[in-house]
This record gives C-alpha cells, structure tokens and sequence, in this order.
C-alpha cells in the first residue's frame, strides 16, 4: 500500500508538486504526464530519495 497525503515539494523555490493526494493497494499504477510535472520527483519521494516539504508518504 502507498498513502500519499497533501504533499508538496520544490525545487529552489519552484513548486513540483503541491498538495498531491493519493491511495493505492494491490493495483499497478502508471504515472503519465508531460515533461516536468513531477512524475519523477513523484517516484523519488515514494522512495526516500527526497523529503517532502508538506505531508507524508507511506508505504506499507
């Protein structure tokens, strides 16, 4: 499961993500979007390689 609440991260100052929310458990998700919309910064966050600047990331 991943719980992804209310998170927010920037890249000197530059908003990646804002106030992102979601829920997922036994599904295979993909994450679509165009270049620099966060997919990226999205999977590191989930991961641990980055810190969210709001909310919380969980994965069970």
């Amino acid at each position: 499961m991943i719980e992804v609440k209310e998170v927010s991260y920037s890249y000197n100052g530059k908003k990646a993500l804002d106030k992102l929310s979601f829920e997922t458990e036994n599904e295979f998700v993909a994450i679509m979007g165009p270049n620099g919309s966060g997919k990226s910064t999205l999977v590191k966050l989930i991961v641990g390689m980055l810190k969210p600047d709001e909310g919380s990331i969980k994965v069970f």
